[in-house]
């Protein structure tokens, strides 16, 4: 990942940042002279569900302007927070309920999660009305918590 110039801060990406997700309208608002996509689904969720991981806590706290490689021309906001030793954590937007059983591409369906609680999870499911879910939200939660106090 490329990162260009300074943190931002949660309020200023949000007050630029929609809060509905219409698919393929592509809103762009300029940080620092570059055009950033701000109606993506993820960064909605992050503004609309909040910017804390249900699972570990671990909260979203600045935002940078990344690309993928040098031959991409498009930057876009990643957000980040601190675990307990000051480490930087990616934040994510996460399936509730996973595509992988049907779940749909909705903002309802949308959470923030941290990276490391997101891989943990996988294909588990956050909502316990859902029929087809095999795992439980505190048993996920009490998982993680052992394997990141």
């Amino acid at each position: 990942m490329i990162r260009k110039g300074r943190a931002y801060s949660i309020e200023e990406v949000f007050e630029k940042i929609p809060d509905y997700w219409v698919p393929r309208d592509k809103i762009k608002a300029k940080f620092d002279g570059d055009p950033i996509k701000v109606n993506s689904l993820r960064l909605i969720t992050f503004k609309v569900t909040g910017p804390r991981c249900p699972m570990c806590g671990i909260e979203g706290v600045v935002f940078y302007k990344e690309k993928h490689s040098k031959t991409d021309n498009c930057y876009h906001f990643n957000l980040y927070g601190y675990d307990c030793d000051g480490n930087e954590v990616l934040m994510t937007k996460d399936h509730i309920f996973p595509k992988s059983m049907g779940g749909s591409e909705t903002l309802k369906n949308m959470q923030t999660m941290c990276k490391p609680c997101n891989q943990f999870k996988g294909t588990m499911c956050m909502k316990e009305d859902k029929g087809q879910c095999a795992a439980t939200v505190t048993n996920t939660v009490n998982a993680v918590r052992l394997a990141y106090p």
